[in-house]
């Protein structure tokens, strides 16, 4: 069985790879997810324009989905703000996964008690009342949206193609880190 880089890498080259890059960016609402509303975003925050971003990813924002966040999980989040923002903090805006060395990735998103793993688990908690298996993709793409180059998102359709590696986060970091053709 291929390994998570492998696979990362037949995806990339595969013959229809640049015509469906380019019709997601251009086509497609999810293409604007990361740029919508950036002017006023505030990135050690989630707001509302954050919740709506994440929408143009196939997620909804209504009382009972089975794709997306409901208002009682956004409200909680909302409860949630401080310890959120404190961790949003730690986390550095600019940072790129593939640039981090091997301290700094533990540091930040590795390791158990690292800020992206503690706000993995503080934004479940928040939708603790949403679809199980779903909140996961909310939270994901919650991520993804706030640290848009160094939290991968992960939904059904990526890992659809690229698997479910047990380590998420360190699967992309070993695959781009030092790998500077997969990068570009």
């Amino acid at each position: 069985m291929p390994n998570f880089e492998e696979l990362l890498v037949d995806a990339l080259e595969g013959p229809h790879c640049p015509g469906l890059i380019r019709t997601y960016l251009d086509e497609k609402t999810g293409g604007h997810f990361e740029t919508y509303a950036t002017c006023r975003s505030d990135p050690f925050n989630i707001t509302g324009d954050d919740l709506v971003a994440v929408t143009m990813l196939s997620m909804e924002i209504k009382a009972k989905t089975g794709s997306g966040i409901s208002p009682a999980s956004a409200l909680r989040i909302e409860q949630r703000r401080s310890t959120i923002n404190a961790l949003l903090t730690r986390l550095p805006v600019h940072a790129k996964l593939h640039e981090l060395t091997e301290d700094e990735a533990k540091a930040l998103l590795l390791a158990h008690d690292s800020p992206a793993w503690t706000l993995w688990e503080e934004l479940l908690e928040a939708l603790k009342a949403d679809n199980t298996a779903e909140k996961r993709v909310a939270v994901s793409k919650l991520l993804a949206r706030k640290r848009p180059n160094l939290l991968p998102m992960r939904d059904n359709s990526v890992l659809e193609l690229l698997g479910s590696p047990k380590c998420w986060w360190s699967s992309w970091w070993s695959a781009l880190h030092g790998n500077p053709a997969i990068v570009a």
